[in-house]
């Protein structure tokens, strides 16, 4: 988001007092499906300043330098917004042209955040089985794994489901030694 000059992300908890007293807050599950493949290495249009050897220099921000700046700053609303981790459940999983190990549902987003802060870019780009991963934790409606369940468990809510893609363009495979599009990945991910 600061790549198109954003600095903040605007989060809702919706809430309402009857009576003055009481409070009803939503509850969400959210699934960040991230692209940690080698184009993310690249840089993108937007500058800042450093210290370097002594002296103010300017540098780009990476597409993964801002991927994990967004994170982080999503992360933070989301610990104001539920600090006692009661309404808000957070995965992520991160593909190159493979589906990485997710760090799953968990309460809170401290560990989604501390699994985007060890991604570095590497590889193709197959978005494919992430996406579907993350589609299928959300519509899981097998008893104790079901989103609902759990949340209705700690909370008494039904949760909203989220699923945030972060890419910085087009799926990739080889082909001989050159790297192509990757169509039917792109189309998988889209039915998805």
């Amino acid at each position: 988001m600061r790549i198109l000059g954003k600095t903040s992300i605007p989060i809702a908890v919706k809430a309402s007092v009857v009576g003055g007293e009481t409070i009803t807050k939503s509850a969400f599950s959210m699934y960040l499906v991230l692209d940690h493949s080698g184009s993310m290495k690249d840089p993108t249009n937007t500058s800042y300043t450093t210290n370097c050897s002594g002296k103010p220099c300017t540098k780009k921000y990476t597409k993964m330098e801002s991927l994990k700046l967004a994170v982080e700053s999503l992360v933070n609303q989301f610990n104001i917004a539920d600090p006692k981790k009661k309404y808000v459940r957070t995965a992520a999983v991160a593909y190159d042209d493979e589906m990485d190990t997710p760090a799953n549902m968990d309460w809170g987003a401290d560990h989604a955040l501390t699994y985007v802060h060890a991604l570095s870019p590497d590889g193709l780009t197959d978005s494919s089985a992430a996406m579907a991963a993350a589609y299928n934790a959300l519509k899981d409606s097998t008893g104790s794994k079901s989103e609902n369940s759990i949340h209705n468990k700690k909370n008494g809510l039904t949760p909203e489901k989220f699923i945030v893609f972060m890419t910085d363009g087009e799926n990739t495979k080889q082909q001989g030694r050159s790297t192509v599009a990757n169509p039917e990945a792109d189309k998988s991910t889209k039915t998805t």
